[in-house]
């Protein structure tokens, strides 16, 4: 491992990869990061980067192994005494000796770590043309197939790399790249420097900045760096696509519900043309705007088109820039999202509407009201998050996990890219518990309402679709200050809040709206997830209004 990355604090590492391994364990992370932060600002991360991202593919291939069947990586077992355990098992099973590439100093560098409180560690494997890491973990962080066998004590996983010619084709057709140009990346990506690459192809080292030049592009980069970690993560997405099932054999969500199909529109004009999608819930006379939680898409509860019919609406749910099929747009604020609301309604001719507001939805409701004025009637914000509030008075793991996250800027793409590589059934219902199960009422409701769980599982799903942009977007974007203007809005404003909300404080949303003139009601005991229990009666609301 080189010095650059040993300067990284051992349970700072210690927690990324467990995070890699579960996404569940963000908790720990939050608690790392906050305790250490002041040791990780002046820490150049490049060098980790990389190596971040080898433990990424690791982790995926470890956590999507079946139980049957280990293929898509190499293991050597240790007993008690850590000397080698011959496994048992198939073609391909490792002899009782360290793997070529690893040296004793390396593994007795990772049993120190391991012997200094860490569950697992990284251990560098040398190869021609470039490096790679192995994965040392204690039993109980194995695969059970593993974990299972008589006298293991820990384990060494080695990830197999993937065939050259897959990377080689996905990139060449997601990014139409010549093959002159993949070239150049792969050879770039084994940590050759570009006078290398030009000599190992016979070609000129000017030729070859013009190819690096294409693919930064066509790709959207402009950094060499970020070309080979973009590589390296794409061997995570090609890990996923490999297997054949996840690890998590449970029936799949969603295919039992119902929802109306997406529709699109293209907004940005001819110079920078990006799609916006939505969905529409009946066909009343009467539109409401939902805006949606962070991590949420246009899903709505499989009874609502049926709900819209009975109270005479049509429900309009959009995804914000980068979440489920709406394309990212780079550095989004609230009057981004304000402005394509009022560019979509403009395009479907519509000049009157209301709006609803869920969690971090109630501020993009809030914005959207102030730049439409008298085209909003009516702004219901439900368990409201107000501008800006995810930085300032949140003290939950949560909360203190997004400030950290803010303040390491080049950690906060990697815990999404994980996320999103990582979200299955499985992991996005113990994460969806583990942040609502806090209040007990919500608690309750979730374990008592498998259809409202199974709804959430499927949109934080669908929200990860294109790529984890959305909820980068999404944390940046109430990192900023924000200034809405709120003497703009002429619509009446209803605030429903749960007085036990341990998300999203009904006190900072009342601090962000001031002497603003609003009707609040209090749901005593619940918590964030009060629009699901109620949802019949919130869109009631809007047909007793009208």
């Amino acid at each position: 491992m080189s010095d650059k990355s040993r300067q990284f604090p051992p349970r700072f590492i210690d927690a990324l990869l467990a995070y890699a391994s579960d996404p569940t364990q963000w908790p720990k992370l939050a608690e790392v990061l906050d305790s250490q932060s002041g040791s990780l600002q002046d820490i150049d991360p490049s060098a980790f980067l990389t190596l971040l991202s080898q433990a990424e593919t690791l982790a995926w291939q470890l956590r999507n192994e079946t139980v049957a069947d280990l293929t898509g990586c190499d293991y050597y077992l240790f007993d008690n005494q850590r000397e080698l355990i011959q496994p048992k098992a198939s073609e391909g099973a490792a002899q009782a000796q360290l793997p070529p590439g690893i040296s004793e100093a390396n593994l007795a560098a990772a049993w120190n770590e391991i012997d200094a409180g860490a569950h697992h560690a990284l251990v560098e494997v040398s190869a021609e043309n470039a490096t790679s890491f192995a994965y040392l973990a204690l039993s109980e962080h194995l695969p059970s197939t593993l974990a299972g066998q008589q006298d293991v004590h820990a384990g060494l996983l080695v990830a197999r790399n993937l065939p050259a010619d897959q990377i080689r084709r996905v990139m060449q057709s997601s990014f139409n790249l010549t093959a002159a140009e993949v070239a150049v990346c792969l050879r770039l990506s084994y940590g050759n420097q570009l006078k290398d690459v030009a000599d190992q192809l016979h070609i000129s080292t000017n030729t070859a900045r013009n190819h690096l030049q294409a693919v930064f592009d066509k790709t959207g980069l402009n950094r060499q760096s970020d070309l080979i970690l973009m590589m390296t993560q794409l061997s995570v997405v090609l890990a996923v696509v490999s297997q054949a099932q996840y690890a998590d054999q449970s029936p799949s969500v969603g295919k039992n519900e119902t929802y109306p199909r997406h529709q699109f529109a293209i907004l940005g004009g001819q110079q920078r043309p990006r799609r916006l999608a939505y969905r529409v819930y009946g066909f009343g006379e009467r539109t409401i705007i939902y805006f949606h939680e962070s991590g949420g898409t246009s899903q709505l509860l499989p009874e609502t088109a049926q709900l819209a019919e009975r109270f005479n609406l049509q429900i309009i749910a959009i995804e914000r820039p980068g979440s489920g099929f709406s394309d990212p747009l780079e550095n989004y604020s609230f009057h981004h999202v304000a402005n394509d609301t009022a560019e979509l309604l403009d395009q479907l001719g519509i000049s009157q509407v209301s709006l609803i507001g869920f969690l971090a939805g109630a501020s993009y409701a809030l914005a959207t009201a102030s730049l439409l004025g008298d085209r909003v009637d009516e702004v219901l914000l439900v368990a409201g998050r107000g501008p800006a509030s995810f930085l300032e008075e949140e003290t939950s793991a949560l909360g203190v996990l997004r400030h950290q996250l803010m303040s390491q800027p080049w950690l906060l793409s990697t815990f999404f890219n994980i996320l999103r590589s990582r979200a299955n059934e499985n992991t996005n219902r113990r994460a969806l518990m583990q942040v609502y199960g806090s209040n007990q009422h919500d608690k309750a409701l979730l374990e008592s309402r498998a259809d409202i769980l199974r709804h959430m599982i499927s949109y934080t799903l669908e929200s990860l679709t294109i790529s984890g942009a959305g909820l980068i977007g999404e944390i940046r974007c109430f990192s900023q200050p924000a200034v809405i203007d709120l003497e703009a809005i002429t619509a009446a404003v209803t605030v429903w809040h749960g007085d036990a909300d341990t998300v999203a404080s009904y006190k900072s949303l009342a601090d962000k709206l001031g002497d603003f003139p609003y009707k609040p009601r209090i749901f005593p005991n619940h918590g964030s997830l009060l629009i699901y229990e109620h949802w019949p009666e919130v869109l009631a609301f809007f047909e007793q209004t009208e």
